[in-house]
């Protein structure tokens, strides 16, 4: 969940430790029974450093810096649950423990619509006028050509594992990012996409579980690492509820 404290967002890539607890029917989507935000934080900003200045002298400078995103907020977790076979009164018949979870984590600023055929890959190469990137970017604070832009971040790419989006199968070319390890690289055991919820017109954040967990951006297990987008330019403090959805599969 969001936290609606934020003073300094002009530092924003917050990494939100997640921990979810779902109570789910096989093949579909839904919110979970139980979310908890265990822990947020951002990145610790560098001292300023200082070099001699002499009077007459003309001096060379080679100077490396960082500077935190302003455009996204990230999030890292696990996520237990079980299988359950049920009444519409929620009277459970039987259930299943689910400790090696597979499956996906969809995260959206509104709610999602899974019936078969409404949920695809985002597509912002084809300027479909229902949310062209350039509208995406624009309530992101983005300009076109910025490094941590949408299309600069999420490439797009067939080369992540197939799988459902409740009825709807996901193939074919999706924005994907690989989110990184402890060594800073991309890894293949966190894969997030950009899907397209065409009913109601809202973006999806996807993010693949990795079955038995994977070592991390910062040396632990998670069963999923992603990002969503957040305005936090020219001081924009505003807060964005994200509504989280996860599906398992035993």
């Amino acid at each position: 969940m969001r936290e609606e404290n934020v003073t300094r967002k002009e530092h924003l890539i917050f990494a939100l430790m997640i921990l979810l607890s779902l109570t789910i029917v096989i093949g579909e989507p839904e919110g979970p029974s139980f979310i908890n935000a265990t822990n947020t934080s951002t990145r610790v900003l560098m001292s300023a450093a200082s070099i001699e200045a002499v009077a007459g002298n003309v001096t060379e400078l080679s100077i490396t810096g960082q500077t935190t995103t302003q455009s996204w907020q990230g999030y890292f977790g696990n996520i237990t649950g079980q299988l359950i076979l049920g009444d519409a009164w929620n009277h459970t018949l039987i259930d299943w423990d689910v400790t090696l979870p597979e499956g996906e984590v969809y995260v959206s600023t509104g709610t999602i619509d899974f019936s078969d055929g409404n949920i695809g890959c985002y597509d912002y190469e084809s300027g479909e006028s229902y949310f062209t990137l350039s509208e995406l970017e624009t309530s992101l604070g983005m300009n076109a050509d910025d490094i941590d832009g949408v299309n600069e971040t999420f490439l797009v790419n067939s080369s992540y594992p197939n799988f459902y989006a409740g009825t709807n199968q996901i193939t074919g070319n999706c924005p994907m990012r690989q989110l990184n390890n402890i060594s800073g690289t991309p890894s293949p055991d966190f894969y997030e996409l950009l899907l397209y919820d065409a009913a109601n017109q809202n973006l999806i954040y996807t993010a693949v579980l990795t079955k038995n967990g994977a070592v991390g951006f910062d040396n632990r297990t998670w069963n999923f690492q992603m990002i969503v987008g957040e305005n936090g330019h020219e001081g924009d403090t505003t807060t964005t509820p994200y509504y989280f959805y996860a599906e398992l599969n035993g």
